[in-house]
């Protein structure tokens, strides 16, 4: 059978756009591996917009699609139109959100929605097609049954083998590979060691998706995926890739890789408490070519990270910073800016985030995703459930400051961090490019240019507001985007996508759902105690 997986583009009114980060669709590669007897291409809309001409060619009895909450209007639209050129066609869609709230895509293109991991899914959903089974008998979907209402299958387990699933497949799309990046990165691929985290923030689902759990692939099954990419630099995207208790097997991976003698350049995701407890971690992994180190530091204040549920001190933070600069790890911060943050909050975050000396800094609005601990906190308190507002760079909850005041000290904050016209951001430029080799300074440079005068330079001077200003359109846009309907006559009229239109948790589910995560993380917390005590 015929597979086409669907790569959703980026709203074009998105900070930065793809301006930051473009990588490769690795989700749609696993998958793929997982379907060696059937015939799978990959659509990737960021580069190629033509879904209607590759789906007439390559006539597919299968589409899928992925989604983050901000682009739900995006993978909507994609199978609403794949729809309309071909009813027969079957319609999936996966990924975070419609993990998480696949009430939103209760509608009547969608014929299945994946919970959770998809490759077993995506096995089962192809043979009870080829079988002319109903997909009510394949676990772990959502089938929609009426706007806004899912019939669940079966649960699948949490828990599973990753080493049971193959090395994704990142043959499909060779015109791509080299174009695909990571900040100044490029080519640069992307690969998983693990799935969860032990950490409990309330900002994120990411440790309940694994019930807690932290699901690891083996120390040989890593080194046969680094080994089979041809990209020189490799950015593990693991929720938590050096946790606590972790140590050995990390030392087994740091060997093995040396024993192959495999010459990459490491990027890694991780907790900042897993380094500043074993700082001997970095300076050996050094040797085989770690460079980079991403942290979520999130805050500059214990109590404000108390509040987060982080589980992680501010000088646990800067101590872990301090010893990657040490060993001449370049850090990439990202810090959680707060609707009811004042203006000394901003200004306290920045003195905090610039005295660390990180290479790259990233400020992302607090936004209460659906699946999150903190939605069931504050659902009620939100502003906008128009989800093209959800990019972490718009207050979704209610600020302390008025909006515009808001929005002028975040841009203010951005500016102050990486324009060339700030001392601060002149040093950081700076640094970047002194460490970075030829290729690497024309393509930082190229991307400098393309994004300071779209977002930065426009606000210095003259123009304080014009960051602001442009927040404002981008929103604006987004609401216009989200509310079009296609106007091509073989595609059917979209539905509304304004606020109304979403599906959230009934408020009458509101505490109850609230109360079982709070509590299931606790659980699992002593749980994890008694078992590292004994």
């Amino acid at each position: 059978m015929k597979v086409l997986f669907v790569k959703p583009r980026l709203d074009s009114t998105t900070l930065g756009g793809l301006d930051y980060s473009l990588c490769e669709p690795l989700e749609f590669e696993s998958l793929a591996a997982a379907l060696p007897d059937h015939d799978v291409e990959i659509l990737d809309l960021r580069f190629d917009p033509r879904l209607e001409e590759r789906v007439r060619r390559f006539r597919p009895d299968v589409v899928g699609t992925t989604s983050m909450s901000v682009n739900v209007y995006a993978a909507r639209e994609i199978l609403a139109r794949v729809k309309g050129i071909d009813p027969s066609i079957t319609t999936l869609v996966g990924g975070y959100h419609p993990t998480v709230a696949p009430e939103d895509f209760a509608e009547p293109y969608v014929d299945a929605v994946a919970l959770g991991q998809a490759v077993d899914t995506i096995r089962d959903v192809m043979r009870a097609i080829e079988k002319r089974a109903p997909l009510r008998s394949v676990p772990g979907l959502a089938l929609p049954a009426g706007r806004g209402v899912v019939e669940r299958t079966p649960p699948r387990s949490k828990v599973f083998d990753l080493d049971a699933q193959p090395i994704p497949n990142r043959r499909l799309n060779p015109e791509h590979r080299r174009h695909y990046f990571c900040e100044y990165w490029q080519p640069a691929a992307i690969m998983r060691a693990s799935i969860g985290c032990h950490g409990r923030c309330n900002f994120c689902a990411l440790w309940d998706l694994t019930d807690g759990k932290y699901l690891v692939h083996s120390v040989r099954r890593v080194a046969d995926e680094i080994e089979s990419i041809p990209e020189k630099y490799i950015f593990f995207i693991d929720d938590n890739f050096i946790p606590p208790g972790h140590d050995d097997r990390i030392e087994r991976l740091r060997r093995e890789i040396a024993e192959r003698n495999l010459k990459k350049e490491y990027y890694f995701s991780t907790r900042a408490d897993g380094i500043a407890r074993n700082p001997g971690i970095v300076e050996r992994w050094v040797e085989v070519g770690l460079r980079r180190m991403f942290f979520g530091l999130e805050s500059h204040d214990d109590e404000r990270l108390r509040g987060l549920n982080k589980g992680i001190p501010a000088d646990l933070n800067r101590r872990a910073v301090e010893i990657c600069r040490a060993n001449g790890v370049d850090v990439t911060g990202c810090f959680i800016i707060n609707p009811d943050f004042t203006r000394d909050d901003f200004l306290r975050v920045y003195e905090y985030a610039t005295s660390l000396r990180l290479n790259v800094i990233a400020y992302l609005v607090l936004t209460p995703h659906p699946g999150t601990v903190l939605h069931a906190m504050r659902r009620h308190e939100i502003t906008s459930r128009n989800y093209g507002w959800w990019d972490h760079l718009h207050a979704v909850l209610p600020t302390a400051l008025p909006e515009r005041d808001f929005y002028d000290e975040y841009a203010r904050l951005w500016m102050r961090t990486y324009t060339p016209a700030t001392w601060d951001g002149a040093k950081r430029l700076v640094r970047l490019l002194s460490k970075a080799t030829w290729a690497q300074r024309k393509f930082l440079l190229a991307k400098a240019a393309t994004v300071f005068p779209k977002i930065a330079l426009g606000a210095v001077g003259s123009r304080p507001h014009a960051y602001a200003n442009w927040l404002e359109w981008a929103g604006s846009r987004r609401r216009q985007n989200g509310a079009a309907v296609s106007a091509a006559p073989e595609v059917p009229v979209l539905p509304s996508l304004e606020p109304a239109s979403l599906s959230f948790v009934p408020e009458s589910a509101l505490e109850p759902r609230k109360a079982r995560l709070v509590s299931k993380g606790r659980r699992l917390d002593r749980r994890r105690a008694v078992s590292e005590t004994s």
